[in-house]
């Protein structure tokens, strides 16, 4: 069973928080994972002064869990750059990010995210984290 940490941020309305984190929570139950924490941001402050995803990545290179779950890849970010950076933290650490309402590996091909995480795993006999 693989200990999952649950992520949501929304910047306009605090009801869709709580059902984002509802919706992950029922998913995680779902697919028979363990939920060891979950973090939220409110605001839209920029990618790395965010305290909920700062606490998601403290606990990835703690090795406290297998994956991260997700509404959705845009709740961490809409530049690719960033969640290129972000995702091959999680590919070094053999952590999973995962999408609860999206097909993760087309949403990273559309955005051209696989291929460099694809020739990573390859060079360096790593998984995918996704």
């Amino acid at each position: 069973m693989d200990n999952i940490w649950l992520y949501a941020r929304q910047r306009s309305c605090p009801m869709e928080l709580q059902r984002q984190a509802n919706a992950l929570y029922r998913l995680a139950a779902e697919r028979g994972q363990t939920v060891v924490g979950f973090s939220a941001d409110r605001e839209d402050a920029p990618l790395f002064r965010r305290p909920g995803l700062r606490e998601v990545f403290r606990q990835v290179r703690r090795g406290r869990i297998q994956a991260v779950l997700v509404t959705r890849l845009t709740n961490i970010s809409h530049d690719d750059r960033l969640l290129l950076r972000l995702l091959k933290t999680m590919q070094a650490h053999r952590v999973r990010l995962e999408a609860g309402h999206t097909q993760l590996a087309y949403e990273l091909h559309v955005h051209g995210l696989d291929r460099p995480l694809r020739r990573r795993a390859a060079r360096f006999g790593g998984n995918l984290p996704y």
